[in-house]
């Protein structure tokens, strides 16, 4: 699985290369709030939000004028709140379908949504490192709206939604997935 989502990442960003016409790059900084839920079937535990830093560059292909495909890299940083703060840092490949709505001449809406792979870079729980219990791969879902201005900057609101099970160990049925929201500026360039 691993190696068949990396080989379609690749592929859609040398298809990028190949076709500079209707190609749009552009960067972000914003706010993450990530949470993590423990569920099996006796129930479920979800722990405090955790704010973190999200860092992303990406580039567009346009489809056709109202509709492009996306794909980027971006740095994550997550966690949650429990007896100690649990955070970790990831390097997250989205590739988004999306769709640019102009609502005037100088504002526009977005709309993205797809999959995505993430890596674990570092996990710890307070000063202990516990990477060694997470796998380092996560695959998920994103979704996410943007107010665009002047085909230049946004604000983009979105989420990512973890469907793998994140722990290396788990007793039973239980499951640890990871979620998050975040709010975003950027640039189009």
């Amino acid at each position: 699985m691993k190696k068949l989502f990396l080989t379609a990442c690749v592929a859609v960003l040398g298809a990028f290369s190949l076709n500079a016409q209707g190609l749009a790059y552009r960067a972000e900084i914003g706010g993450n709030v990530a949470t993590k839920t423990i569920s099996g079937d006796k129930g479920s535990l979800e722990f405090k939000n955790v704010m973190g830093l999200r860092l992303g560059a990406a580039a567009e292909y346009s489809l056709s004028e109202n509709m492009y495909l996306s794909g980027g890299l971006n740095y994550v940083m997550g966690g949650a709140k429990g007896d100690n703060t649990l955070r970790d840092h990831n390097l997250t490949i989205p590739v988004n379908f999306g769709g640019r709505f102009a609502v005037s001449n100088t504002f526009a809406v977005s709309v993205e949504a797809g999959p995505y792979a993430s890596f674990l870079l570092a996990a710890k729980a307070g000063d202990l490192d516990i990477k060694d219990q997470r796998k380092t791969f996560e695959a998920g879902l994103g979704i996410s709206v943007a107010g665009e201005f002047q085909n230049r900057y946004y604000v983009r609101l979105g989420s990512d939604f973890g469907l793998t099970n994140i722990a290396k160990n788990t007793v039973g049925d239980l499951k640890y997935k990871s979620n998050q929201f975040y709010l975003s500026v950027g640039l189009r360039f």
